[in-house]
């Protein structure tokens, strides 16, 4: 169990590296391509694009082996970095992004309730165990990426730099694939016949994917435009925005190892409330205060408040509907992606029209309403009894 749980992470790994390249190098691509805010905020929603397969990913994964569809999702991986660092213009940048967004859309409703399968028992710490490995990606991604292009200046070489971390995930995600079918034939539950419609008709999965969707527009907004903020606002350089950035995806990783006991302590419901106004205070922080040292402890700490919210969410999305968990954690997720894909380009139309800081009023207000509907499962009679 623990050899398959450990190639999940590592499958997170490669997401988590290969996603959050677009926020160090956004500058450089504005240069090179001469993009208007607009525009290139809607390369960081062209993940959230692709990632909309998730409800389909999540169908297959309920209906067939959940690890066909994993190494589906790995493939879309490698031909998006492949497409995105040879790409020649916009259009062909933002098809590979686009399709680096339905790599990650298939994997986490795939890998996800594989996962909780493993370890039905402590769905809430396998899903943040594994959800950290992203965030050790996410952290290493950002600040390799500022190294290399205060080396290189090419954010086309960083690309197809995530080619040699991705094709030897997918070689060992191939020879895994015997074992994860054997392990899930043997305990696959039989599925109910609820489909994904009845589930869209639930409280639990609308609040849960709107909670999903402001997570999903905090944390995006962060990983796309905190580096050009910093730079731009707070006299950073290119390199410690990209550091800055890369330290609030480590504090994520690090969170999503630790907390665990601290969301035993506590439970699901109250945890989805804590952290995220916690990451509203501390984004409020941010945009005030004007110490260098002290803008990079706050953008970290926001990581470790934010770390859990996500995996949570899919916990109790399993919790709620155990016989449909691929699609329950998929059709969360789509929910949640939409966030992904307003977000990077509202806040570039905002900060077109006003200023960088002002546009990321909107991720307080996301983390805000995170903890708002979070708020609201204790309402709901289903959730009082499926989730704690």
């Amino acid at each position: 169990m623990l050899l398959i749980a450990s190639t999940q992470c590592v499958g997170f790994f490669a997401f988590g590296f290969s996603s959050t390249l677009l926020g160090p190098s956004l500058n450089s691509i504005i240069g090179d391509l001469s993009l208007k805010p607009v525009l290139a905020g809607l390369l960081g929603s062209a993940l959230g694009i692709g990632a909309l397969s998730s409800i389909v990913g999540g169908s297959l994964a309920d209906r067939y082996r959940r690890t066909t569809v994993v190494l589906a999702s790995l493939v879309l991986l490698l031909a998006a970095v492949l497409l995105a660092g040879l790409s020649l213009d916009y259009c062909m940048l933002f098809v590979g992004l686009a399709l680096g967004g339905a790599g990650l859309g298939f994997y986490e409703s795939s890998s996800s309730p594989l996962a909780s399968d493993i370890f039905p028992g402590r769905r809430s710490w396998i899903l943040n165990l594994t959800h950290a490995f992203q965030g050790v990606g996410s952290f290493i991604g950002p600040v390799l990426a500022g190294l290399m292009l205060a080396l290189t200046r090419s954010w086309r070489a960083l690309y197809l730099s995530a080619a040699a971390i991705v094709v030897p995930t997918l070689l060992l995600a191939i020879i895994e694939s015997s074992k994860y079918a054997q392990f899930v034939d043997s305990k696959r539950r039989r599925h109910d016949a609820t489909s994904a419609v009845s589930l869209v008709k639930s409280n639990i999965i609308f609040v849960l994917g709107f909670a999903t969707l402001f997570q999903f527009a905090a944390e995006l907004g962060i990983s796309v435009w905190l580096s050009s903020y910093l730079q731009t606002s707070k006299g950073f350089d290119q390199f410690w925005g990209g550091i800055t950035t890369g330290l609030f995806w480590g504090s994520v990783a690090i969170g999503r190892a630790s907390l665990g006991k601290v969301i035993e302590r506590f439970g699901l419901r109250v945890s989805l409330v804590l952290f995220p106004m916690l990451g509203a205070v501390l984004v409020a922080a941010g945009l005030v205060v004007e110490q260098f040292w002290i803008q990079i402890a706050l953008w970290s700490v926001l990581g470790l408040c934010v770390a859990t919210i996500y995996p949570n969410i899919l916990a109790a999305a399993c919790l709620a509907f155990p016989s449909k968990e691929g699609t329950a954690c998929g059709l969360t997720y789509t929910i949640g992606i939409i966030g992904s894909i307003t977000s990077p380009v509202l806040i570039g139309g905002i900060a077109q029209q006003y200023s960088l800081g002002s546009a990321l009023i909107f991720v307080l207000i996301s983390l805000v309403l995170v903890a708002g509907l979070a708020a609201a499962l204790s309402r709901i009679k289903e959730a009082r009894v499926r989730i704690d």
